[in-house]
């Protein structure tokens, strides 16, 4: 008998269980927080629209559309060991895949504290074995933020400017960078920035490209971070894309999307946020991701039937009946009894007592 769960359901059941057996603890919070902490950190939201609503005690609450800050917010000062904790909850928020507002389920890990790249690589890694369990042709696109922003850094481009010209990184927009920078840097600098911001490909292709333009020690760290990552990673499934880039306010170093055929868009996104941690005054470093398993629906292949057999009782005992539906059940089939013909749809319609039920 095929299975009642569906893939969406399968998938979150495995990623639990794999961030289980890695030592990451589940992690439960409310529906419900204080609608400041989105008000203050709206940049950090994939959406800025917020579902709020007054208490009864008269403060102003909101339905959570993100999980990482709340987390955050709940994390202690001063833990020394980091914390490792995975999450499967639903978020609220507006989305670009529909108009309106959506319950968004999610499910995720976070890794908080004080952290080693043997930590950080865990959960890059994590991330890739999670696009794997999600079954089909996957992939994990790989930047490190501390390579264009320590190009823009040793350039020292800053304000507006700063902004417009990472825009144009994240859109892959090479004569945007151009546009925005005229003769505003030297020909030199403007053509490693292109470059730069070009890059893509497997990690053999691009890491001694990328070697040939770093301009600073910032530059050179977030390098070796890229290719530490890099390095536990199946070298198929990986490319190297410094268009990956999120608000800088709150991320830094490693980022990564996952991506699944046939998926339109990002599976899985996810990097370090240590500026957040900052922002909120809170120590250490922070490194996470987030996998959005409805995304699968998509995948779904159609039911052909609401049942296998309807079966129609005419009339017979109920012990009959109930005997006649089991027999065909313990062969694997899916049964509805009924005394007459419903609307749906239905691999075959029996009668409690005919010859053939038998050999369905």
């Amino acid at each position: 008998m095929k299975s009642i769960f569906t893939r969406e359901e399968q998938a979150v059941s495995a990623l639990r269980e794999l961030y289980h057996v890695h030592g990451y603890i589940p992690y439960r919070i409310s529906k419900f927080e204080e609608y400041g902490l989105y008000a203050e950190n709206q940049a950090f939201l994939l959406s800025q629209d917020v579902l709020s609503f007054t208490d009864t005690n008269g403060r102003l609450m909101a339905l959570k559309p993100d999980v990482t800050l709340s987390l955050v917010k709940n994390t202690r000062a001063g833990e020394i060991a980091p914390r490792k904790l995975y999450y499967s909850e639903n978020v609220y928020r507006a989305d670009d895949r529909a108009a309106g507002f959506r319950e968004i389920p999610q499910v995720g890990l976070e890794c908080i504290g004080a952290l080693s790249d043997t930590d950080r690589c865990e959960v890059v890694l994590l991330a890739a074995e999670s696009l794997k369990l999600l079954g089909g042709d996957w992939l994990l696109d790989l930047s490190d933020m501390g390579l264009v922003c320590g190009m823009l850094d040793a350039l020292k481009l800053d304000g507006e400017l700063r902004r417009e010209v990472l825009d144009c990184v994240r859109d892959r927009n090479l004569h945007g960078i151009q546009s925005c920078l005229g003769d505003k840097i030297s020909r030199d600098a403007l053509v490693r920035l292109k470059a730069l911001s070009g890059l893509y490909g497997s990690a053999e292709e691009v890491l001694p490209q990328l070697r040939e333009l770093l301009l600073s020690p910032e530059m050179e760290a977030a390098a070796d971070r890229l290719a530490l990552a890099a390095g536990v990673l199946p070298a198929d499934r990986v490319r190297i894309d410094l268009s990956v880039m999120y608000e800088t306010n709150y991320y830094c170093g490693l980022v990564f999307q996952g991506f699944l055929q046939g998926i339109p868009s990002r599976v899985l996104s996810g990097g370090c946020y240590d500026n957040l941690l900052r922002k909120m005054g809170k120590p250490g470093s922070a490194v996470g991701f987030a996998v959005y398993p409805d995304l699968l629906r998509v995948l779904e292949q159609p039911t052909p039937y609401d049942a296998d057999v309807l079966l129609l009782t005419n009339g017979a005992s109920p012990a009959a009946c109930l005997q006649a539906a089991q027999a065909m059940i313990d062969r694997g089939l899916t049964v509805r009894l009924s005394q007459e013909i419903p609307a749906g749809r239905f691999g075959k319609i029996l009668t409690v007592g005919e010859e053939d039920a038998e050999n369905v």
